[in-house]
């Protein structure tokens, strides 16, 4: 959608019913947002690793094994 916007946009059509900028800008602005909301989401979780760790030992039955695994 953005490279067709922007390939109207430089030859002076419109691709769709928005303004030539929010045409551009939408593809944009939602890629930023979607970074920005991982970004947010890894920031939040930044301390869970040993809670996970630990909640998937339990879950799991398993255990933690160090090493490289041998088949």
């Amino acid at each position: 959608m953005f490279f067709q916007a922007f390939v109207a946009a430089l030859n002076g059509h419109s691709f769709g019913k928005l303004p030539g900028a929010l045409e551009i800008g939408s593809p944009l602005i939602m890629a930023v947002f979607g970074i920005g909301l991982l970004k947010f989401c890894w920031y939040l979780a930044r301390d869970e690793r040993p809670e996970m760790i630990e909640f998937l030992k339990r879950t799991l039955e398993a255990q933690e094994i160090s090493g490289p695994i041998q088949l």
